[in-house]
């Protein structure tokens, strides 16, 4: 049957000649996977410069659920981006936070929350003015929360300088835990900053390069340790455009 839906492609993979295969995180379905035949061709009836990871897309389909792949009969711009393909930092979080989701996200079934919040994320990144120097970290902390593994931090302290986090425990500590899975003390500052501030205020949070660098850092391992042969690799790309 048909069915419009609307989302945003977080990978494309080549597929034949002329037809790709995208990953799509849509607002009615979750996670879906959709072939676009001929949109490799020179005459296309849907432009290749729409099925890039980013976008967001409102989409025609062919859906039967019990397929894994689907077609796509009618693809447009559900929102164009005025500054993201234009600006190399704009462009190198996005790629990054795109990264991120597919990486985690693998729920074929709808989360309007979820998908929200990457609506408004994406769309704060293209229009925010001033420093954006923070913004990933910001996302990173507030993507953990909306998946489900962040811990509480009610029992943290704010302020207290000798408390490490101990996910494995989900427990706060003043010993170095034995295991490399725990934030240190600076690392919970700034976890409890992102966490309790709005996504736009994020560069109100002083942090040099190397302290940005520390935090994304432990991060990742955190999300390493919830899911499974995680990898990420934009970040490196991160590094280097912020610094």
């Amino acid at each position: 049957m048909l069915k419009t839906v609307q989302g945003i492609i977080l990978r494309t993979v080549k597929y034949s000649e002329s037809s790709v295969i995208c990953e799509v995180y849509t607002l009615e379905l979750g996670l879906r996977s959709y072939i676009m035949g001929g949109v490799r061709q020179a005459k296309a009836k849907i432009s290749y410069g729409l099925v890039r990871p980013m976008n967001w897309v409102e989409m025609v389909v062919y859906q039967r659920d019990e397929k894994e792949l689907n077609r796509v009969k009618e693809l447009k711009a559900a929102f164009v981006y005025k500054n993201i393909p234009y600006q190399l930092i704009r462009g190198s979080l996005g790629l990054f936070m795109t990264e991120l989701v597919q990486k985690t996200v693998k729920e074929a079934e709808a989360n309007e929350a979820l998908f929200t919040f990457l609506q408004e994320s994406f769309e704060l990144l293209d229009k925010l003015e001033g420093s954006l120097a923070n913004f990933h970290l910001s996302f990173l902390s507030k993507l953990a929360v909306q998946l489900g593994f962040m811990p509480d931090l009610g029992f943290w302290e704010e302020g207290v300088s000798n408390q490490y986090f101990d996910y494995v425990e989900a427990v706060f500590c003043e010993d170095v835990p034995i295991h490399t899975y725990f934030l240190r003390p600076e690392h919970n500052n700034a976890l409890f900053f992102f966490l309790e501030n709005p996504l736009e205020n994020c560069s109100e949070l002083a942090m040099n390069t190397a302290q940005r660098k520390s935090f994304l850092d432990s991060m990742l391992t955190f999300y390493r340790y919830h899911f499974e042969h995680f990898q990420i690799n934009s970040h490196e790309i991160l590094h280097q455009v912020l610094s």
